[in-house]
């Protein structure tokens, strides 16, 4: 009876994935639904489950448990390791196969999740640097099969090696057509090694057979791939990837085993070498088209789309060269609604159409019939990147970068504070300051202890504001109201007593009480876009450090010096008190 050197482990690992398996499945049956055994066997999201229609749901139940089994089978294989007593080989090229092939299947299992997140362009230096060598060595190392073979299996693979690690660095020269061809490749190249490994006696007959289940598989993916409409069939399908996976793992095994005699290598027939050159001709034709006809590609939603969709990037802080891919991500984005195209469009007919619109801006019924049926709610947004000397004669705005943005909402705040001066200039306070405060659209502002850990329930809310007329005060904060004015003036003075109450001049005066557990009352400053405050920041008004105070705040309508305001003046005036007591001061 064969032992193998990890088989006690072996069996207990794939025995506890087997029990995982049925726990998920009956999980999912109770759940009406296979989310978790489909995460289980594909590493998948439970969104797989929204593609299964309840009415198929059984079917889909039946083919999960299929694989389940079969990936238990599989880890069993993976994981025993050759038989013992194995022989160590004595060719450096035997070594290295080995340890290719023990690297692939890692990379099946386990790697592939850990890299899916990195760009594109490690990804696929990942990729050449595990199959490169695989591909050669595979090649290489059975016996029985003449150097003209070997040359042409190595042929076949190096061009699924380049198209894929070319699709990747995002290579426009490939039409669809060639990508098939190369699929086509690999698969030639595969029923070579398994052909070699046929006529090679390291290799059990069992080995060869599961590779040919895999080679099957794979071909016929490749045709349901063409299918409109298979989705959940390709992805039932690929939970059998297990065989590939398998035969690399016996392939490894075996070559540590003492292998019976190869059979000798024999001249291909005649027929078959002209057959062959064809054959290699035609898959690198296809790789490309002839220059009248368009390579397309579609960018879907995970082209590195975050700068612009979810951050904004403005076109002033996009480079050249990443404005059409900032284009074709505003015309995919479902972030702020529906995308503008779907994802089987090519992103050369969307880049044709945003053209054809940008040429078009100048005739409004041509742009409309170009628009009909789009959603437009974000069309300026895009097409500044593929046309801003159009867009900037309408909307110059949008070709300004995120500094000048900010350095002109910077000199528009300095203006707005220009024009506000402090209403109490000769009555100084321990503390003071005066700004142009610009406001949200609840229509008031905060003033609270903001280094302070209290309860959500401690602090002052906007709606019961209204109930008290102009300020309301809750613990550690206080909220005024402002009515619905853009920007306002606003002056605080901390001191260290009550000072004179002063209400001439004032329309309205109202004063609350206030604790500060910091020792920090503040204002917080104007900010935009969650950047550096645009404007120096207005003193802290606990003049006395942690304790109770009193904040009375005075309001009146003022002459604005510009259209956009300041229309109103506030004086925030803080002292220390113990009274929670709201007053209402009435001029007299």
């Amino acid at each position: 009876m064969r032992r193998y050197r990890f088989g006690p482990l072996a069996a207990l690992l794939a025995g506890l994935h087997l029990l995982f398996m049925v726990i998920a499945a009956v999980c999912s049956l109770l759940d009406d639904a296979p989310s978790l055994i489909w995460w289980g066997l594909l590493g998948l999201p439970t969104w797989g489950s929204t593609l299964v229609p309840v009415s198929q749901a059984w079917l889909v139940f039946l083919g999960l448990a299929l694989a389940a089994g079969l990936r238990t089978w599989m880890l069993w294989e993976v994981l025993r390791g050759p038989a013992l007593p194995a022989t160590r080989p004595s060719e450096r090229r035997i070594v290295w196969l080995r340890r290719y092939l023990y690297l692939n299947v890692a990379f099946d299992l386990i790697l592939w999740s850990l890299i899916s997140n990195v760009p594109d362009a490690v990804y696929a230096v990942t990729l050449l640097v595990i199959w490169a060598p695989l591909i050669v060595l595979f090649v290489l190392v059975p016996v029985g099969v003449s150097a003209r073979f070997r040359a042409v299996a190595i042929a076949f693979g190096l061009i699924n090696l380049v198209v894929s690690a070319a699709s990747f660095f995002g290579s426009t020269w490939l039409s669809d057509e060639g990508a098939f061809a190369a699929g086509l490749a690999a698969l030639v190249w595969q029923a070579m090694v398994l052909v070699a490994q046929r006529r090679d006696g390291r290799w059990s007959r069992a080995t060869v057979r599961i590779g040919w289940w895999a080679f099957g598989l794979t071909l016929v993916i490749e045709v349901v791939d063409l299918i409109p409409g298979t989705h959940m069939a390709l992805s039932l399908l690929g939970s059998l990837h297990v065989f590939g996976v398998w035969w690399y793992a016996r392939s490894a095994h075996e070559l540590a085993e003492p292998g019976a005699a190869a059979v000798p290598a024999g001249e291909w027939p005649r027929l078959l070498r002209p057959a062959g050159a064809a054959v290699t001709v035609g898959l690198l034709l296809a790789l490309v088209h002839s220059e009248d006809m368009p390579s397309l590609s579609f960018s879907g939603e995970d082209m590195g789309c975050y700068d612009w969709t979810i951050e904004y990037r403005r076109f002033g802080d996009t480079r050249p060269q990443d404005r059409e891919r900032a284009f074709l991500c505003w015309a995919r984005s479902v972030e702020d609604g529906s995308p503008m195209f779907d994802d089987d469009v090519a992103d050369q007919r969307i880049l044709a159409w945003g053209r054809a619109v940008c040429a078009a801006s100048d005739d409004p019924q041509r742009k409309r019939a170009l628009v009909e049926g789009v959603d437009t709610s974000r069309l300026s947004e895009a097409l500044v990147f593929l046309c801003p000397e159009v867009v900037g004669r309408q909307e110059p705005e949008r070709l300004r970068s995120q500094a000048q943005v900010r350095q002109d909402f910077v000199d528009y705040h300095s203006k707005m504070t220009s024009y506000c001066s402090d209403p109490w200039a000769r009555l100084r306070a321990r503390r003071q300051g005066t700004v142009a405060r610009f406001l949200s659209e609840s229509g008031g502002y905060y003033v609270y202890d903001d280094k302070s850990t209290a309860k959500s329930d401690d602090h002052a809310d906007l709606e019961s504001a209204f109930d008290d007329g102009l300020v309301h005060a809750a613990g550690t904060s206080a909220v005024v109201l402002t009515g619905e004015e853009y920007a306002i003036c606003v002056t605080v003075k901390a001191f260290g007593a009550a000072p004179p109450l002063r209400l001439k001049g004032w329309d309205q005066v109202t004063e609350v009480g206030i604790r500060s557990r910091s020792g920090r009352l503040v204002l917080p400053p104007n900010q935009e876009d969650g950047e550096e405050p645009t404007a120096p920041a207005l003193p802290n008004m606990a003049a006395d450090g942690p304790g109770h105070y009193r904040l009375r705040v005075y309001t009146r309508e003022m002459d604005p010096r510009d259209d956009d305001g300041p229309y109103t003046e506030h004086l925030i005036v803080a002292f220390p008190g113990r009274s929670k007591k709201v007053v209402h001061h009435v001029r007299p």
